[in-house]
């Protein structure tokens, strides 16, 4: 401390050039670092989810629990493996040490549950669910009104959750509580057996009907247009008029089965102001900024809102945004107040406009050294960094009252030498 005090005062004017490029480089850091509600933390494991819907937990055990642990101890580098069984699910967590990668690790463990997809019940689900604090949505809003809640939820697939996907930082949006529909297919036993129609071959051959394969392209003019083969079906007449290959030529399908469209049983609902609402989570990519994230956000809904219909409505159900708007906004009143009353004290007990220059300086200096810290660190304004520097005001603010005070004192009657300021700074600093 004595020799960085020593530098500074036999180099007063490139200690006055270093303070401008601080300064400089202090306010780019501070408009640029991310902000975020919470770090981004690298948590070392994942949770493996599979459920069979009216299993027992003995047969969960069984059919599902053991293949899954036989898979996931082939994994190399796991610190554990820990499953739970009950009725219809079965939840596998997975943890690894600190400092593996945790995306080769998550890649390695959906890898083993994909080979193990084939010795599980055909009506098991299994996902991989990721435990990263990034996947906690940065806005989640409800949207109700617009008349039938199934065209609600089309109009929102269509037309809202594209333009989302689209914007900058979004990396995933969520879309639950809409109404869904599924076609139905109800084989006749005596027209199966007219016709010979075997029920196996029927995914197949609608698998192969709906499918849209490239076939070269067309020249014309100056132009070059992509030839498709095949449609894709998105009606009942077009399911039930696929032809069915059978011993004695084709039928239709709907000659063999009633195809229906019905409505999807509801796990989940959501309501906004009394009223049936669909919701909408957006998340970020890991290294996005939450405000401009949110900010994008709202500005997609502005655009897209009103093409939705006029009786369509928006409810933010939580926003990270404002909150963290809030936090600076708090740090930057209280730095500045801090600042104003170190310098109303050291003017009023003082006298001394020179001292007061001082900590008016070495005040925000300090918080840009920090800001520059943080950037260089690559960390992000957040609630664990914002509460730091709230702390390190105040402690900025006593040093220089405390620093400046002392040289005043020593200075008594007499001009003030490199010795008696290197002593003052030397004897706050080691306290």
């Amino acid at each position: 401390m004595s020799q960085l005090t020593r530098m500074s005062l036999k180099n007063r004017l490139i200690i006055g050039l270093l303070t401008l490029v601080i300064a400089v480089f202090g306010v780019v850091a501070t408009t640029s670092l991310n902000q975020e509600t919470m770090p981004s933390i690298d948590l070392p494991g994942t949770t493996v989810q599979a459920t069979v819907p009216g299993a027992s937990p003995e047969v969960v055990e069984e059919t599902v629990t053991k293949p899954l642990e036989t898979a996931l101890e082939a994994v190399g580098d796991l610190d554990s493996v820990q499953t739970t069984s009950s009725s219809g699910m079965m939840t596998a967590s997975v943890t690894w040490p600190f400092g593996k990668d945790s995306e080769k690790m998550t890649d390695s463990v959906r890898s083993a549950v994909d080979a193990a997809k084939s010795n599980l019940p055909d009506d098991a689900e299994v996902e991989v669910l990721s435990q990263q604090i990034d996947d906690f949505p940065v806005v989640m809003f409800a949207v109700s009104g617009g008349g039938d809640a199934q065209a609600l939820g089309d109009r929102l697939e269509t037309d809202l959750v594209p333009e989302l996907q689209a914007a900058d930082g979004v990396a995933g949006v969520e879309v639950t509580g809409q109404a869904e529909q599924r076609v139905d297919i109800t084989f006749r036993p005596d027209d199966v057996n007219d016709k010979g129609v075997v029920t196996a071959s029927v995914p197949d051959e609608l698998t192969g009907a709906s499918t849209v394969v490239p076939a070269g392209q067309s020249g014309q003019g100056d132009r070059s247009l992509a030839v498709e083969v095949g449609t894709q079906m998105d009606a009942v007449d077009q399911i039930g008029n696929t032809p069915i290959r059978t011993a004695d030529g084709t039928v239709l399908l709907k000659d063999v089965a009633d195809v229906t469209l019905d409505s999807v049983e509801k796990t989940s609902l959501s309501r906004a102001g009394g009223k049936d609402a669909v919701t909408v989570a957006v998340t970020k990519g890991q290294d996005d900024n939450v405000v401009e994230v949110s900010n994008r956000v709202g500005e997609v809904l502005e655009t897209v809102g009103p093409k939705l219909g006029p009786d369509v409505e928006f409810t933010t159900i939580f926003d990270q945004a404002p909150e963290i708007e809030k936090s600076i906004k708090d740090l930057s009143v209280e730095g500045g107040l801090g600042l104003l009353f170190a310098i109303l004290v050291i003017l009023a007990f003082l006298g001394s406009f020179r001292s007061t220059i001082v900590a008016a300086i070495s005040i925000p200096m300090s918080l840009l050294i920090a800001m520059i810290g943080l950037m260089v660190g690559d960390y992000t304004l957040n609630i664990l960094t914002l509460g730091a520097l709230t702390i390190a005001v105040g402690r900025v603010v006593d040093d220089s009252i405390v620093v400046i005070e002392n040289i005043r004192r020593r200075q008594g009657t007499n001009d003030l030498t490199i010795a008696d300021i290197v002593a003052s700074v030397k004897q706050v600093a080691g306290a």
